[in-house]
């Protein structure tokens, strides 16, 4: 019920305070909540990981067709341990490309996985391994360090994308447009 000076709630008597929750108030108070709402859920879906149905060898085959193989030659299935401290059976399918050249940052791993706790063991050891990377070459060869500062790490719903090299925009793109086919 509204009283004389646009009140919401009990009307005032005379002489008493009226209340603070005005119709304007009352307005207000829903618009930020939905602000909020919608910053929230955008926030969530923005931020959202893509699970892909394609199978690894499309996406491996994508990945590397553009890749010079002196540079990014295919390592065996035991890399992720050597290089990386990862155990290859959290993963459905792995691909390591990198040189066994202790002058070279470039490197591209790519997983396959259908578990939290290996998209995490994942992420942990890449971010470790970007900055182990860059501790290392930031002394010696400041080049390959700039190239493993801007390294990618990118992990989606099922797949996860490691990259040191050239254009790693391009390639971070390449990967997620691989995963969409």
């Amino acid at each position: 019920m509204k009283n004389a000076n646009n009140t919401v709630g009990m009307t005032s008597q005379k002489g008493s305070k009226p209340s603070f929750w005005t119709f304007r108030h009352v307005l207000i108070s829903l618009a930020l909540l939905a602000c909020v709402l919608v910053v929230m859920w955008m926030g969530a879906f923005l931020t959202s990981r893509y699970t892909s149905n394609r199978p690894f060898g499309d996406i491996e085959n994508a990945m590397v067709e553009q890749l010079d193989e002196t540079i990014y030659p295919a390592q065996d299935h035991l890399a992720l341990k050597r290089y990386y401290n990862l155990d290859p059976d959290l993963f459905l399918h792995s691909s390591v490309y990198r040189k066994g050249d202790a002058m070279s940052a470039s490197e591209m791993v790519l997983v396959q996985f259908d578990s939290p706790e290996a998209a995490e063991a994942f992420e942990k050891a890449m971010n470790e391994r970007r900055d182990s990377q860059v501790d290392i070459f930031s002394g010696y060869a400041p080049e390959q360090g700039a190239l493993a500062k801007k390294a990618v790490v990118d992990v989606q719903g099922n797949y996860a994308l490691f990259y040191v090299g050239d254009n790693p925009n391009e390639i971070d793109e390449r990967f997620l447009e691989s995963l969409r086919g």
